[in-house]
């Protein structure tokens, strides 16, 4: 579930946006990721109820085992070594997906989604998560990712580069410019289109509320 921290919404009086900062809690109550953000635009409320998961299923051509010796190590080489927030935060994750692991299946998008879908037990909401997945998957296989995951009617929560995905850029207002770096990512809700935000996701405008 999302829960504003108390007394952390306020306006910022230089730019006028409003930002807010939000609890994510994970399947148990430590350890967390802590994310910090400026938003503004048409923000989300946050749930009252509390989102209970089933069951996390990693699809990944090579996954990584974060248990295993110097795995860690192996996952941060591509950050720039100046990155230390960047490199905590990953640290963070890392403890989190440790205390609940998730179930790691080797396999690529989109013939190997029905596999991880499956894998899934009875019983529970599929909902997928693909955040700056598919600009590693060829132009035409993308649009077979979305239409494979339209057929099996399952949520889809997406964060990926603007403008890649046809369907969910033709939701986008008028207003948005793709070369924008505060654009750089579209944040969409079963391929509807409701936030862009900055390469990390640090600065995020909100456009649309989910449902809206």
């Amino acid at each position: 579930s999302r829960t504003l921290h108390p007394g952390a919404r306020g306006r910022d009086v230089r730019s006028g946006a409003r930002s807010d900062r939000v609890r994510v809690h994970t399947a148990v109550a430590e350890p967390s990721v802590h994310l910090t953000v400026e938003a503004s635009g048409t923000l989300p409320e946050p749930s009252g109820t509390p989102i209970r998961i089933g069951a996390r299923v990693a699809l990944d051509p090579n996954p990584i085992d974060l248990a295993e010796p110097g795995a860690f190590d192996r996952l941060v080489e591509t950050v720039p070594p100046e990155a230390t927030d960047r490199t905590a935060l990953m640290r963070e994750a890392a403890r989190a997906t440790l205390a609940v692991p998730p179930v790691r299946i080797r396999g690529t998008l989109p013939g190997d989604v029905d596999r991880a879908l499956d894998a899934l037990p009875d019983g529970v909401r599929p909902v997928v998560l693909t955040t700056g997945t598919l600009v590693y998957v060829p132009g035409p296989d993308r649009q077979r990712v979305v239409d494979r995951l339209r057929e099996r009617g399952v949520h889809w929560v997406a964060l990926e580069r603007t403008g890649i995905l046809r369907g969910v850029a033709a939701t986008l207002p008028d207003d948005v410019d793709p070369a924008d770096p505060d654009a750089f990512a579209t944040v969409s809700l079963d391929g509807v289109a409701l936030a862009v935000c900055d390469p990390f996701g640090v600065r995020v405008r909100w456009f649309r509320r989910p449902g809206a």
